[in-house]
């Protein structure tokens, strides 16, 4: 396949990124959301360019990030034995875990206790090591979540202070409660007092 868009921003599908290069098998793609990405030509339908690329941030490959241009699955463990990949099948399933072995219908990979068997042929997107991490920006959902919690410990501590207040007032009531009973007392006994003087 000839398409002479190296170096663009292209979008397949739902993935996107700066196009690095095309082989026979897979179709190399970098993002700052997912990395290297090998997407398999077996399941390119077709790909968008940008028309107009100033209307879009560009992507540049960071230093340090290499990617293989003749990348194939067999090329997988020539230079890292049983690496940490990243695979996609397409839709939400995806799968990840140290590549122990692979033949000519399946990838076996480990994933804690559990061995995975994926059919090559069904296999989307393929990315080697973990994915990069995201900075936690102040508008994000956790750094949200966390400023709600903070203010729930604080209603809390507002809650239970009112708490107290109730409870001590609870107590001058009662205290004014007894002193209106010996009150009572008080008048009763001024009254036998009355009627045994007359």
């Amino acid at each position: 396949m000839n398409i002479n868009a190296n170096g663009q921003m292209v979008r397949l599908g739902k993935h996107g990124g700066l196009l690095l290069g095309i082989n026979s098998d897979f179709l190399t793609l970098y993002s700052e959301a997912e990395g290297i990405i090998y997407y398999s030509m077996l399941h390119v339908k077709y790909f968008t360019e940008h028309v107009k690329p100033e209307n879009h941030p560009a992507i540049t490959l960071p230093e340090g990030v290499t990617y293989d241009p003749d990348f194939t699955l067999e090329s997988l463990t020539e230079e890292t034995p049983y690496p940490w990949v990243r695979i996609s099948l397409g839709g939400p399933e995806k799968v990840e875990g140290i590549l122990e072995s692979l033949d000519d219908d399946f990838l076996t990979l480990i994933f804690h206790e559990e061995i995975i068997r994926v059919a090559r042929y069904h296999i989307k997107t393929i990315g080697i090591g973990e994915k990069p991490k995201e900075e936690k920006a102040e508008g994000s959902e956790e750094h949200k979540e966390a400023k709600s919690d903070k203010g729930e410990e604080k209603k809390q501590e507002k809650g239970e202070g009112k708490k107290g207040d109730k409870k001590e007032s609870g107590n001058d009531n009662t205290k004014k409660a007894d002193k209106g009973k010996k009150n009572d007392k008080g008048e009763k006994t001024g009254e036998k007092d009355k009627k045994g003087k007359k």
